[in-house]
Parts: structure tokens; sequence; C-alpha cells
């Protein structure tokens, strides 16, 4: 859904004729769950997987590009460290973009939960919990503040039904759905080998 909310259309504007590769940072503050909270469930995907899904959708929205490679590192489970919540995910772009998430549940709620700094071109979007953002130029800088958190949610499911209704294609390509999908599916399987993790797509019109 992060695809579709006011800031990450605008990230789509600005860097969509970057001349340059994008890098990307999420941090994603979780804070502390109930241990039997839904989200740990394996038949859920467990938390990268979970939830991982939506933030590398965002990359791949935002670098406009079809990941190659992926990297992922853990904070080890023991002791006060429950669950396997805490990791530093990268992923390379075929057009040479570079992404990482932070997803961190060792801190607390105090903090918004989603912050985002995109750079490529000469310039730099901040995007802070989808609420406030400033677009960073050479020479100027604008903000684009709403009065309300938005992360796509309500134009998400605007898209889908008219897409239903009228008959049009799907919103998102199927090389799109499935990138997305394979390189979280990816990033599992690099926890557990602890290697980089490397994706091909076959394409229809290859």
């Amino acid at each position: 859904n992060r695809r579709y909310s006011t800031h990450f259309i605008e990230a789509r504007k600005v860097f969509s004729s970057c001349p340059t590769p994008l890098t990307i940072f999420y941090r994603v503050n979780v804070g502390p769950l109930d241990k039997d909270h839904w989200s740990y469930e394996m038949s859920e995907g467990g938390r990268i997987v979970g939830e991982g899904c939506h933030f590398i959708d965002a990359l791949q929205y935002i670098t406009d590009s079809l990941p190659k490679r992926v990297t992922i590192s853990t904070v080890p489970t023991g002791g006060a460290v429950a669950h396997e919540e805490n990791f530093s995910l990268t992923i390379e772009y075929e057009n040479g973009s570079l992404g990482t998430i932070m997803y961190s549940a060792l801190g607390n709620f105090r903090l918004p939960k989603e912050y985002i700094e995109i750079y490529g071109g000469g310039n730099i979007m901040v995007i802070d919990n989808f609420k406030s953002a400033k677009i960073i130029g050479p020479s100027k800088t604008r903000k684009l503040n709403l009065w309300h958190q938005d992360k796509g949610y309500a134009r998400e499911l605007e898209v889908m039904v008219n897409a239903i209704k009228n008959g049009w294609p799907s919103p998102m390509t199927p090389d799109e759905l499935l990138a997305s999908h394979l390189t979280t599916f990816k990033a599992m399987e690099a926890v557990k080998t602890g290697k980089a993790v490397e994706l091909h797509f076959e394409r229809e019109n290859a």
C-alpha cells in the first residue's frame, strides 16, 4: 500500500527522470509486541515476510527497477531477543539503485514508526511517518505536509476497485508483483544461508 501514499507518489515524480541511480534508507521502528502477537506466527510468514514485504515493495516502486541481489543481517535471537525481527536488509537493483531497510523491535513506540531518506541526481527527499516530507534540491527546499497520516490504504482500494469495475489491467504489472514476492522470500533464504542471494527474472518480451 505504501506505493499509493501521497509522499511516495510524489517521490516517484521527483526521481522519475533522475540521471543517477538512487540510494534509499528506510527505517522501521516497530517497538516491542506481546509475545503471542499474530505477526510472530510462521503461518503469517514471521516479521520479515509478513511485514517486510510492505517495505520491499515500497523500495521497488521508488527505484522503478527490478531487484538483482539481496543481502540481510539479523540480530541473533537468544536471551532478551526472542524473535527474528531485527534486521538490516539491502537490495541491489538492475538500474544501479541501492535500498536498505533497517527494521528494529528493540526500541519503543515514542519514535514514529517509519522514516525514509531518498538520494539521487542532486535531490534528497525525507519522509517522516507519511505525515510530513521535505524535498531538498540544490537551490531550494519545499515541504509536503499532511494533516493526517497517509500510507496509501484508501487510494490502493480506490485504484483496485476501479480496475475491477472497469475491466482495466492490474495497477501492478506481473513483473512488479513477482519481484516484490520473490524478493521477500529471497530475503528469508538469505537469513538461512547467511549469504547474498541473486534474483533472476524471465520477461515475456525477452
